[in-house]
């Protein structure tokens, strides 16, 4: 069996090329660059260390980690945890921007309502007569932000509604005959 220590090694190789790949950066590329920081490496030198046939000193996990723009930490990780680990980033970042977009939208609502508000007034004071516009105004300045947040939950559980339903249709009965 071999060594934590070895399998390490292996782990970085294997974590470079799933990198270097997700980046669209050759091993020529990555060599040069390494070149550049006055390793002398090739594509050969690239190829070997993803392959796990050529360990890496630490200078030369430390330049090419920060090349990639990954922490040797995360380098020297089983390659399964570091692809979780960016799934679980990336699923973060969506919510996160998701949930910076509806307050960015609550409060252009709600300043958009005020608005409305002034113009639905406006508007009677004048005695706008087109009872069809009025009403629509009258209807979306009754609607508050929570309500559009209630509706997007209703769609969200529709479409996991219809997603389970596709599940089931397609998940064995479990082989039992009846």
């Amino acid at each position: 069996m071999e060594s934590q220590f070895v399998e390490v090694s292996r782990w970085f190789g294997v974590n470079l090329k799933l990198v270097r790949e997700r980046l669209d950066e050759s091993q020529t590329g990555l060599a040069k660059k390494m070149a550049e920081l006055g390793f002398p490496f090739h594509q050969t030198t690239i190829s070997r260390i993803e392959a796990g046939e050529r360990p890496v000193q630490l200078g030369e996990a430390l330049a090419l980690a920060e090349i990639v723009g990954i922490a040797v930490g995360d380098m020297i990780q089983r390659p399964s945890d570091v692809r979780l680990a960016r799934l679980l980033t990336q699923a973060t970042r969506r919510v996160a921007d998701a949930l910076v977009a509806i307050e960015t939208n609550t409060t252009a609502a709600i300043l958009a309502k005020t608005d409305l508000e002034g113009q639905l007034a406006a508007a009677r004071d004048a005695g706008l007569d087109d009872a069809r516009l009025m009403d629509a105004a009258a209807d979306w300045f009754a609607r508050e932000p929570e309500d559009a947040v209630q509706a997007g939950r209703a769609s969200a559980e529709a479409h996991f509604g219809a997603l389970n339903a596709q599940q089931e249709t397609k998940e064995p009965d479990g082989g039992v005959d009846q």
